[in-house]
């Protein structure tokens, strides 16, 4: 029997909530090594929830299973954690993987059922869908798809940013849904903004073709191109690309020519802390800003000060930037 086969073995033990203390470390192992053993994970689980249907034993078992899981993962790290959480429909349950948090539903599989990966402010976080395409995601952000996820169905939505490298396949178009716009594609590399606080969605194309779709506007796009979306107007302006859009996936991060209020909404999310203005005119002021050598976020609110005017008032998470006369 192969490694894989006592894997997938053990997993499915895992699904039915009768697995062991030395199966769940195997998991553990195998699922801390890198994303690909993770996204074949989650197939096993589609397959197992696909041919099994929740009762009230199983359930039990799950729920054994989540409490036993819990005392156990200071054992065996925090890579691996499955809490179990009730409604009166069914029962869910919320795998913990690298930074992110993977939320899906078990039982017989439904044409509704979802999945959805959400990444917290100050972390990041890497899924590979079932049809191979890899997505990046920014910190707040969260990608949802259908657990019908196949290559005649490649729908994702998208709340926050996310870098896509898109597999090509003969099926259906891939298509991004943002709270702006949807992106649709055939295989491509590309980043995508659409944070819901925010009113533009900033589409940037790296590689291949994408077309933005709203109501019946669409837009064609080329390599090398950026699309801005202002969400409250409708008006997409399309224009030549002047920065690195997805230098946050590899650690470094490029704010060019952005107001402050932007800038610190940015801030915010990459550090997990509260950045306020406090004088609003403030926030209106352009700079560019790029952080490529893992500057904390001290490193970054000093930088600001010495070229904006600007006092830094910090406790804890809390920071408020207030205006100060410039010196003569």
């Amino acid at each position: 029997m192969s490694d894989y086969s006592k894997l997938h073995e053990c997993a499915c033990r895992y699904f039915e909530g009768k697995s062991s203390l030395n199966d769940e470390a195997t998991l553990c192992e195998f699922l801390s090594k890198d994303e690909e053993h993770r996204a074949l994970f989650r197939q096993w689980e589609l397959a197992w929830s696909a041919m099994h249907k929740a009762d009230e034993a199983t359930d039990r078992s799950w729920q054994m299973l989540a409490e036993k899981m819990s005392d156990s993962h200071k054992t065996f790290g925090t890579l691996f954690r499955r809490l179990v959480r009730y409604s009166a429909a069914a029962a869910a349950a919320v795998l913990l993987v690298a930074g992110g948090v993977w939320a899906g539903s078990r039982g017989r599989i439904s044409a509704d059922d979802a999945y959805t990966y959400s990444v917290p402010n100050g972390s990041q976080g890497k899924v590979l869908l079932p049809d191979g395409t890899a997505v990046w995601l920014n910190a707040g952000s969260q990608l949802t798809y259908s657990a019908r996820f196949n290559k005649d169905n490649r729908r994702v939505v998208l709340h926050g940013e996310g870098y896509f490298e898109v597999t090509k396949h003969q099926g259906a178009k891939f298509t991004v849904s943002t709270n702006g716009c949807d992106v649709v594609v055939h295989g491509t590399k590309f980043n995508v903004s659409a944070y819901d606080n925010e009113n533009v969605v900033t589409t940037e194309l790296m590689e291949g073709s994408v077309e933005l779709q709203r109501g019946q506007q669409s837009l064609r796009m080329q390599p090398g191109e950026t699309v801005a979306l202002d969400k409250t107007t409708g008006r997409m302006v399309k224009e030549l690309s002047t920065g690195d859009s997805k230098a946050w996936v590899t650690g470094a991060a490029v704010y060019d020519d952005m107001t402050l209020t932007e800038i610190a909404r940015a801030l915010s999310r990459r550090y997990a802390v509260n950045i306020r203005i406090a004088t609003p005119a403030l926030g209106q002021e352009r700079y560019s800003l790029s952080l490529y050598n893992s500057e904390d976020i001290e490193d970054v609110l000093k930088a600001l000060a010495r070229v904006a005017p600007i006092k830094v008032v910090r406790q804890g998470k809390d920071i408020t930037l207030r205006y100060v006369p410039a010196r003569h």
